[in-house]
């Protein structure tokens, strides 16, 4: 979207994304959006089954969202 702050704008977290305000202003539906995240998503597991960089990107994060589930299961625990 041309106005977004950032040309790389995920439409996700980032300050100033015109996307995220249409979807709070109701301009855009909501499942469109999680649509668009949905296809992005997709496109990077596609381009990690070629791509070395991506994949090993993608098993860091797997492997760090592992420990982060692991460490509030034994904070729960408590």
């Amino acid at each position: 979207v041309a106005q977004c702050r950032f040309p790389d704008c995920k439409h996700d977290a980032e300050p100033g994304c015109a996307v995220k305000v249409a979807v709070e202003r109701g301009e855009l539906d909501y499942d469109r959006l999680e649509s668009y995240h949905k296809l992005r998503k997709e496109l990077r597991r596609q381009a990690a089954r070629t791509d070395e960089k991506i994949r090993s990107e993608e098993k860091a994060r797997e492997k760090q969202f592992g420990r982060m589930v692991k460490n509030m299961q034994k904070y729960h625990k408590r």
